[in-house]
């Protein structure tokens, strides 16, 4: 009677020479009942994306959007983003109001103004509604609403939203911020739609000021800026003239 080891060894010939192609290796992988893996864990919130991390990526899309000036992903994307805030965290106000602004900023960039406007206003009287008040963004609101106003041609309204804005930023950004120059550049064209030309020549000098600070001199914001004060330097030039 063969002994268990005996038995074993008889056994593992015969394997082996009816697997005659096989390494050892493969053999025992074959032999060996392999564990099964373990069953993952269930799944908790810190590993799911949520509705409000979907909507933040959303926002994220849009913005590379339209910054590679496709504008019509920038709105769709916005749009999407928006809808899904909407649904599932309407009390987060400050996410509503950032696609808010960046749908009126696609829609401004399409020169479809009318859209533009009613979706800036949205986002303005959102974000002044937001306790503790963020005076950054009611800032970039107005300085959107103005930029909207102005290629309206309603001067009156985009230099009041305009002002507001730049009272703002005086107060809580640094003197050279970008936001600052670029509002600066701004004002100069309301008043020099409005035929102000000396303010218009300050406004713009003091956003190339900036500018230079914080940008090269090569910069396409700092060369259209010369071409502003040349611009109004010229039409000064005739007023003395006449």
């Amino acid at each position: 009677m063969e002994t268990a080891f005996e038995e074993g060894k008889r056994l593992a010939r015969q394997y082996r020479g009816s697997h005659k192609a096989l390494t050892v290796k493969t053999m025992l992988d074959q032999l060996i009942i392999q564990p099964r893996p373990p069953s993952p864990p269930p799944c908790s919130l810190g590993n799911v994306l949520t509705a409000e991390d979907m909507s933040d990526t959303l926002t994220r899309i849009a913005s590379v959007h339209y910054e590679r000036r496709e504008f019509d992903l920038a709105l769709a994307y916005h749009t999407s983003a928006l809808q899904l805030c909407e649904s599932v965290n309407p009390l987060n106000l400050a996410s509503i109001a950032t696609n808010l602004v960046g749908i009126a900023n696609a829609h401004r960039a399409k020169n479809e103004l009318s859209e533009a406007l009613d979706y800036a206003k949205r986002a303005l009287t959102i974000r002044e509604s937001i306790e503790p008040i963020d005076e950054a963004s009611v800032g970039k609101s107005l300085g959107t609403l103005a930029n909207i106003y102005l290629e309206l041609g309603d001067n009156t309204e985009a230099l009041q939203a305009g002002m507001r804005a730049f009272d703002i930023f005086q107060r809580i950004l640094p003197s050279n911020s970008p936001e600052s120059a670029g509002l600066l550049n701004n004002l100069g064209a309301i008043k020099l739609r409005q035929g102000d030309i000396a303010e218009a020549q300050q406004y713009f000098e003091q956003s190339i000021r900036i500018y230079r600070q914080i940008l090269p001199e090569s910069h396409p914001y700092i060369a259209k800026l010369k071409n502003n004060i040349e611009f109004v330097s010229r039409m000064q030039q005739k007023e003395l003239e006449n």
